[in-house]
């Protein structure tokens, strides 16, 4: 998984053979695009350092899983939610 991915607004750039960098193609080009540093533990586990505080954790069995996990959240990002009804009452009777 070197390079890009197609169609994916967050891309995967391998650093070296332990370590990887997701990458926002949305943000500016004269803006950071790195979203997260990846690295491969000795134990195969990849421990995720997130460039900002996202509710996703920061332990994956791989990196594609990790990609995943962000843009699972980044999808359900979009747009407003549906308001939180409000019980109405009458005024109290005196």
């Amino acid at each position: 998984m070197t390079g890009t991915a197609s169609a994916h607004r967050f891309a995967v750039h391998q650093i070296d053979a332990y370590r990887w960098e997701i990458r926002d193609s949305q943000r500016p080009a004269y803006a950071s695009r790195t979203v997260a540093h990846l690295t491969v533990t000795d134990d195969d586990q990849v421990e995720v350092v997130w460039g900002a505080p996202l509710p996703l954790p920061v332990t994956f069995a791989t990196v594609e899983d990790a990609v995943d996990s962000l843009e699972e959240w980044a999808h359900r990002q979009r747009g407003a939610t549906k308001p939180i009804p409000i019980p109405h009452f009458p005024p109290p009777a005196h």
